[in-house]
């Protein structure tokens, strides 16, 4: 008997110890949670600041910095048949993004019932930010700017289960972290430059600068 107890414990010992092991997200799913989503700002407190996400791995983004492709919001090239210049999504972005530039992070989650490699989890979270609506730059009046859909997409990930409802509000209160006095210089300039005939060239010449 002593015997036959032996060998039952010895093959759930080796059942155990031979069984591939799962990496799990926050909400136990399977798959490849290891991925995070972070919202970048750069030249604070100026009125050339600029926000926008990146999907990267932990502890990928270093003090020197590593280029990403980014998902942001800018202004278009050129106006619409309306005549109003827009943000728009942004879909061949990528910028070097340094550690300092990182004012939130979060993991991303599988939603329920679904698994993605990285680059499928990436796709979907993509799909799901362009879903932010452009914004009219109006010549008075206010407008969606970059960090405004930052942290709308951020939202919409939430409602997916991309990324939890605490989460998001770490990402919202960047935003309302941000000077009234910073954000409406800032949104005067993006205004005065929809409305230059340098227009969106001049403007992504301001932001290629090496910020602050």
């Amino acid at each position: 008997m002593h015997i036959l107890h032996l060998f039952l414990w010895s093959i759930v010992l080796v059942s155990c110890l031979g069984a591939p092991s799962k990496l799990l997200d926050a909400r136990g799913n399977p798959g490849t949670p290891d991925l995070e989503i972070s919202l970048a700002l750069t030249n604070p407190n100026t009125r050339r600041w600029h926000a926008y996400l990146v999907i990267h791995k932990p502890n990928e983004i270093s003090e020197e910095g590593v280029i990403l492709p980014t998902y942001e919001q800018v202004l278009d090239a050129e106006n619409k048949q309306d005549g109003f210049r827009r943000m728009e999504f942004c879909l061949d972005c990528q910028r070097n993004t340094k550690k300092s530039y990182i004012k939130a992070t979060t993991k991303l989650l599988h939603p329920l019932q679904k698994t993605y490699e990285d680059s499928e989890l990436t796709e979907e979270v993509r799909k799901i930010m362009k879903r932010v609506k452009e914004s009219k730059i109006p010549q008075v009046g206010g407008f969606q700017n970059c960090l405004d859909f930052a942290v709308e997409a951020i939202r919409l990930l939430s409602e997916e289960g991309y990324v939890t409802k605490k989460e998001y509000k770490k990402f919202k209160g960047v935003n309302d972290e941000i000077p009234p006095a910073i954000r409406k210089a800032s949104d005067d300039l993006t205004r005065k430059l929809a409305f230059d005939s340098r227009g969106a060239k001049y403007w992504h010449s301001l932001l290629k600068k090496e910020p602050d």
